[in-house]
């Protein structure tokens, strides 16, 4: 059975479903959250400023990815519960990557470990660790700012004498 996905721009009218989906996915995926602190203006206050990129199976939204463009930041990647594991959360990275222009962070929460497994699946490092609010987390990275020289340098390969 094909799936049947659109990635493409936020508009307003995703805006109602994208904050249950938001409560519902975080639900699942932070079960140590009380309930009562997920609500659905979080997406709001989470996502102000940034670019939102949305999965939609059909026409309904069954995923989003939020990016904080000035740092090439994935700041949010959620994914409907309903509709985990089928391929969308690897969707929205790819649809985001050229946002990021080669290279781009995120913070994972140590304790959500499936979030990191699939995170480094898909070739992401675990840059730095850190505190915050909710946790400890993972500061991880993905591809190399384009000043940055690489950290093994290769010899430049010696054409071979053809005669």
């Amino acid at each position: 059975m094909k799936m049947n996905l659109e990635i493409r721009e936020f508009v307003e009218s995703d805006r109602a479903h994208l904050r249950k989906l938001y409560v519902a996915s975080r639900a699942a995926a932070f079960p140590w959250l009380p309930p009562s602190r997920l609500r659905l203006e979080d997406f709001d206050r989470d996502t102000r400023e940034e670019r939102v990129i949305v999965a939609l199976l059909g026409a309904t939204p069954a995923g989003f990815a939020s990016i904080w463009e000035p740092d090439h930041f994935l700041h949010n990647l959620f994914v409907h519960p309903d509709h985990f594991r089928k391929g969308i959360g690897r969707a929205l990275i790819g649809h985001c990557m050229p946002c990021f222009g080669g290279h781009a962070a995120l913070k994972c929460l140590k304790s959500n470990a499936g979030a990191h497994a699939f995170y480094l699946h898909l070739g992401w490092r675990v840059a730095e660790s850190g505190e915050s609010p909710e946790g400890p987390y993972f500061l991880m990275t993905i591809g190399r700012p384009p000043h940055q020289e690489p950290r093994h340098r290769q010899q430049p390969v010696e054409p071979k004498n053809l005669i």
